[in-house]
């Protein structure tokens, strides 16, 4: 389009999201804003798992964000959200008022045709931007897009067409779930305008960190301390699991760092995939505030281990010597 020439039609752009994180929120509220100033609206579609027991918005659909739908935060803690929990939330709902039956006037009145758009529901705009002149359908800010304007408003309502009704919802939070996953509950949201109808609740998960176990997807990692000798001699020693303590045998001579992987026994995948994988690396702890006898008696080991250890020195040397020749 030349610079000058006016647009004659709306424009639409699509964004698609993952999940309703802080990051991705600011991404959409920055595309926005740039799009407003182009006269364009902007579609926002939103991203997520497809598992048919857990309604997750799916990003196969690619359908408009539902203007009457909204969010709702929901806490668990980590096993919540390992095992899977049902909880309960309240939120309050846009309810078409029952009084009004949702026209927003007082019964037995009529409405009149908006001035302001003569009743089309919706303005022309122009702006200036670097492309030249822009001009954009907008909804109507006097009828909110009616057409008709409410003379006599309903007492209940007060003209608004709706009420706040506290509702209670029973969430199942599946096996797996994660921080950021979004679970939807579908035509449970706000009423929809003019008889259309409502929108969805996006219930938002949100899963707090454990003091020993770290999440990374679908496994799990821990560290666990073992003492000198049994990194040494090897040892049967307790272990943490997501099921329970259980019994695993530590063989002799394990470094500090060594890693023992558990297949299969993390995370159940939100979408029944498998499982992930424990891991756990052991940390040898040095002992301290030993008695004379037992120092003695490691300085009695460490001379019997003499010969090896000078082994071992002499060839860390001979290759810190060939690095700076």
């Amino acid at each position: 389009m030349k610079r000058g020439e006016k647009m004659e039609h709306s424009i639409k752009a699509g964004l698609m999201i993952t999940s309703a994180s802080d990051y991705n929120m600011e991404i959409c509220r920055g595309a926005n804003e740039a799009c407003k100033e182009l006269g364009i609206e902007l579609v926002i579609f939103f991203g997520g798992s497809v598992d048919p027991n857990v309604k997750f918005v799916q990003s196969s659909d690619y359908q408009k964000a539902n203007v009457y739908a909204f969010a709702n935060y929901l806490d668990l803690d980590f096993f919540e959200a390992v095992n899977g929990v049902e909880k309960e939330i309240f939120v309050n709902v846009k309810t078409v008022c029952n009084t009004c039956s949702g026209t927003g006037a007082k019964p037995g009145t009529k409405k009149v045709t908006c001035k302001k758009c003569n009743g089309r529901g919706s303005i022309r705009v122009q702006r200036q931007s670097f492309f030249g002149t822009v001009v954009s359908e907008e909804l109507c800010n006097e009828c909110n897009g009616t057409g008709e304007i409410v003379e006599e408003k309903c007492e209940k309502c007060k003209g608004k067409k709706y009420v706040l009704v506290r509702k209670k919802f029973t969430v199942k939070a599946p096996k797996g779930v994660n921080t950021n996953n979004i679970m939807t509950l579908k035509g449970q949201g706000n009423c929809g305008e003019n008889g259309g109808p409502n929108g969805d609740v996006y219930v938002i998960f949100k899963v707090k960190s454990h003091e020993l176990f770290v999440r990374n997807g679908n496994n799990v990692f821990y560290e666990l301390p073992i003492s000198f000798t049994e990194a040494t001699l090897g040892a049967e020693v307790e272990i943490p699991t997501l099921e329970g303590k259980e019994k695993y045998t530590i063989p002799e001579g394990t470094d500090t760092g060594t890693e023992f992987i558990l297949k299969d026994r993390g995370i159940s995948d939100v979408n029944g995939y498998g499982k992930g994988n424990l891991t756990f690396r052991v940390k040898i702890i040095t002992p301290k505030n030993l008695t004379d006898r037992q120092k003695e008696l490691l300085r009695e080991f460490s001379n019997e281990r003499e010969e090896h250890l000078t082994e071992h020195k002499k060839n860390f040397f001979e290759k810190v010597k060939e690095l700076f020749e």
